[in-house]
C-alpha cells in the first residue's frame, strides 16, 4: 500500500483507512528522499463485517524541524504496548 501510494504521488504522504502500518522510502538519483507512510488503526481489529483481516493497531507522530525537514515515527501497538 505505501509503495503504491508513493508511486501514484511521487511525493511525501501519510495516509490511513487501510488499518495497516507500512513505510516506503525512495531515494532519487540526486540523493533526495521521499516516502509514504500508512498508519495503523485504533479500532476493533476483528469487527463482525470483516473478522478475518491483517489490520494492526498503530499511530504516527511527525516531528517538523526549523529547516523544513521532518521525521515520521510510524508506531505499532502490540498487546497494548507501543513498539
Amino acid at each position: 500500500m505505501a509503495r503504491n501510494m508513493w508511486i501514484k504521488l511521487r511525493y511525501n504522504c501519510i495516509f490511513g483507512h487501510f488499518h495497516k502500518t507500512q513505510e516506503y522510502i525512495n531515494t532519487d538519483i540526486k540523493g533526495r528522499q521521499t516516502g509514504a507512510w500508512s498508519v495503523g488503526c485504533l479500532c476493533d481489529l476483528h469487527p463482525r463485517f470483516m473478522p478475518v483481516n491483517d489490520w494492526n493497531h498503530g499511530f504516527a507522530v511527525v516531528y517538523y524541524h526549523d529547516d523544513g525537514t521532518f521525521q515520521v515515527q510510524n508506531l505499532k501497538i502490540v498487546d497494548g504496548m507501543v513498539v
